[in-house]
C-alpha cells in the first residue's frame, strides 16, 4: 500500500514499500506529474464516489431482481469499453493489463458487485454500504502481507477515525431488528474483502504495466476486464433464477446504468487511485456511505440510521485527514 516511510516528515499518500519498489503514484511522480497531480486525484475519487452511492437507491427504485440488476449493469459498463479502448491508450496509456493479475482482481469485483447489491436488496443501503465499507482495513492487511507496503501514523489515524464512524453506525444497526437476519450484513461483509481486493488488485496491475513497459495501463481494459466477468459469472445465474423476464425499455435504462454508474466512475478511480495511491483512495471513497442512505432515503424513503450523523461526521472527518495532511513535495525522477 502506498505510505510514506514511518520515519519520513511528510504524510503524503505517495512513498516507498518495504521492498524498495516505488507505487504507480511515485512512478507517476517521477515521469513528472506534479504536486496539482494529487489534488486532480482527489477530485476524481470524489467524483466516483459520488456516482457509486447511487446504486443503493438504484436497487431500491428499479424494482429488479439484484442479481439481474448486478448482471446487466456490468453488461453495459463492458460493451461501453470496447469501442473506448483505443481512447483509453490515448488518455492514459496503452499497456494491456497482465491476465494473471486482473483474474484475481476482476473475481474480487464480480464478489464486491454481486454481494453488494444482494445485501443492498435484502437489507438497507445503509447496512450495505456501510459493511462495505470495512475495505480500507481489509486492504491495509492485504497490501501489508501481499505487497509489503508500511503504513504511516497519519493513515493509521485516518484509518482508526474511519473505524469509530463505522462503528457507531454499525452499532444502531446491530441494537434494531433486522428482517434480513444474518444475510444482508453477511454479504455486505464479503462485499467489502471484494472490494479491498480491487483496491490493492488495481494498484498491483498498474504497477505491472509500469514494470514492463514505463507506462501506466489502459484504463479501458481493465475496466472491460472486470465488467465483462462479472457479467459472464452473474447473468447465468440471474437467467436460471428467472430473473431475466425484463421488458426492453427495463433492459436499457440498466444497461445505461452500467455505463453511468459503473464504467464512467472505474474509469475516473483508475486515474485517481493511480495518483494518491490505495489507502488514501480507500479512505477518500469514504464519502460514499455518507452519501449512500441519503439518496436511499431521498429516493426510496429509507431512513438513515439513527446513529448515521455522528458516525458519518467520523467518517467525514477521516476524509479530510486522509487530504489535508499530506504536505506538498515532489518525487524526483526515476
Amino acid at each position: 500500500m502506498t505510505t510514506v516511510s514511518p520515519g519520513s516528515d511528510a504524510a503524503s499518500p505517495l512513498g516507498e514499500n518495504t521492498a524498495g519498489e516505488k507505487s504507480a503514484g511515485e512512478r507517476a511522480a517521477g515521469e513528472g506529474v506534479k504536486v496539482e497531480g494529487r489534488w486532480v486525484g482527489i477530485a476524481l475519487l470524489l467524483a466516483t464516489a459520488t456516482l457509486w452511492s447511487l446504486a443503493g437507491v438504484a436497487v431500491k427504485v428499479a424494482g429488479v431482481e439484484p442479481l439481474a440488476f448486478t448482471s446487466l449493469r456490468s453488461v453495459g459498463a463492458a460493451l461501453i469499453m470496447l469501442p473506448l479502448l483505443g481512447f483509453g491508450a490515448t488518455l492514459t496509456g496503452s499497456a494491456r493489463p497482465a491476465a494473471r493479475l486482473m483474474w484475481p482482481t476482476a473475481l474480487c469485483y464480480t464478489v464486491m458487485v454481486g454481494a453488494f447489491i444482494v445485501a443492498s436488496a435484502v437489507g438497507t443501503a445503509a447496512e450495505a454500504i456501510l459493511l462495505q465499507y470495512s475495505a480500507p482495513a481489509w486492504a491495509a492487511v492485504m497490501a501489508w502481507g501481499l505487497l509489503g507496503r508500511r503504513i504511516t501514523r497519519v493513515q493509521l489515524a485516518a484509518l482508526g477515525c474511519a473505524a469509530a464512524g463505522v462503528g457507531v453506525l454499525l452499532f444502531h444497526l446491530w441494537s434494531e431488528d433486522r428482517p434480513s437476519g444474518p444475510l444482508a450484513p453477511a454479504l455486505a461483509l464479503l462485499s467489502g474483502v471484494g472490494y479491498a481486493g480491487v483496491i490493492v488488485g488495481l494498484d498491483a496491475v498498474d504497477l505491472d504495466a509500469r514494470r514492463r513497459t514505463g507506462g501506466p495501463v489502459n484504463v479501458a481494459a481493465v475496466v472491460l476486464w472486470n465488467n465483462a466477468l462479472a457479467a459472464a459469472v452473474l447473468l447465468p445465474w440471474a437467467g436460471r433464477r428467472g430473473e431475466l423476464s425484463l421488458s426492453a425499455a427495463t433492459v436499457a435504462g440498466l444497461l445505461a446504468l452500467g455505463v453511468l454508474q459503473m464504467a464512467l466512475p472505474y474509469v475516473l478511480f483508475q486515474l485517481g487511485l493511480r495518483r494518491v495511491g490505495p489507502v488514501a483512495a480507500g479512505l477518500i471513497l469514504l464519502i460514499e456511505p455518507v452519501l449512500n442512505p441519503l439518496w436511499a432515503y431521498l429516493g426510496a424513503g429509507e431512513r438513515p440510521p439513527p446513529g448515521s450523523y455522528l458516525g458519518g461526521g467520523l467518517i467525514v472527518a477521516a476524509v479530510a485527514i486522509t487530504v489535508l495532511a499530506g504536505r506538498r513535495r515532489r518525487l524526483p525522477p526515476t
